[in-house]
């Protein structure tokens, strides 16, 4: 998928699209405070869009605390080994709010992310909670069409202001979460269900998981039983991170 191509998927209006791909060199030049083996793992970053009041006609929000401007960045990682350091080395690097749409050979994921200035200053950011990213999908994968409709523009939730953008990106990688486990997605109603939906799905396979857990007698199907609770333990635990279903700061 070419960053043109992603910029028409996500429904990002032409005054708001950037579309410049920084080479490798200026990789390492806009990320001067990230280590120079998290930035090497980047194959090639592209701003795509700055979204402002006046290059969408999105409102800033809330007179006490107005967003300024939200930025998409498409980055296209080298190996599985960056799947989970480069986007963060991003997500530090810029100073507004960023959907962060990565890419690794041919699947596709996307990234938010809380994060507050750095009491060292020059820019620097410290990411707050972990990085609410959604799964890998192969690009021929019917559920990455449908995830990347839900994060795009045209959605009905983000045409009032950018804090309802920022909030419709979280809700929709809630709801890719989600679809990743059920193989599906699971409603096509408001948004704002996606973060309750998905903790309901992840407490039921908890609870599935250790009645497996308890009537098991083979060997194998304790250790099985036991490394997927662990695994969903730990998206449940990624998931509370989050707080509340509203991620708007």
């Amino acid at each position: 998928m070419t960053p043109l191509a992603l910029a028409v998927a996500l429904a990002i209006p032409a005054a708001a699209r950037v579309l410049t791909r920084l080479p490798k060199t200026a990789i390492r030049r806009a990320f001067p405070r990230q280590a120079p083996a998290a930035v090497d793992t980047l194959r090639t970053v592209t701003w795509l869009a700055a979204l402002k009041p006046a290059t969408t006609g999105l409102a800033a929000g809330p007179t006490d605390s107005p967003m300024s401007e939200l930025h998409i960045v498409y980055a296209e990682l080298k190996n599985r080994a960056s799947l989970t350091t480069a986007p963060a080395v991003i997500h530090r690097a810029i100073a507004y709010p960023v959907l962060l749409v990565t890419r690794h050979r041919d699947t596709l994921s996307a990234s938010v992310v809380r994060k507050r200035a750095s009491a060292k200053g020059e820019g620097s950011q410290v990411l707050e909670g972990p990085l609410h990213a959604g799964p890998w999908w192969n690009l021929d994968d019917d559920r990455l069409a449908e995830w990347l409709v839900r994060l795009s523009l045209g959605q009905p939730s983000a045409s009032s202001s950018l804090p309802t953008v920022l909030a419709q990106w979280w809700h929709a990688i809630d709801a890719a979460r989600t679809a990743d486990r059920l193989g599906h997605f699971a409603h096509t109603g408001d948004a704002s269900h996606s973060w309750t939906e998905h903790h309901d799905v992840l407490t039921t396979a908890i609870r599935e998981h250790v009645a497996v857990l308890k009537t098991a007698t083979q060997f194998r199907d304790k250790v099985a039983a036991r490394s997927a609770l662990r695994a969903l333990e730990a998206d449940l635990a990624h998931h509370l991170a989050t707080l509340t279903p509203d991620p708007t700061p």
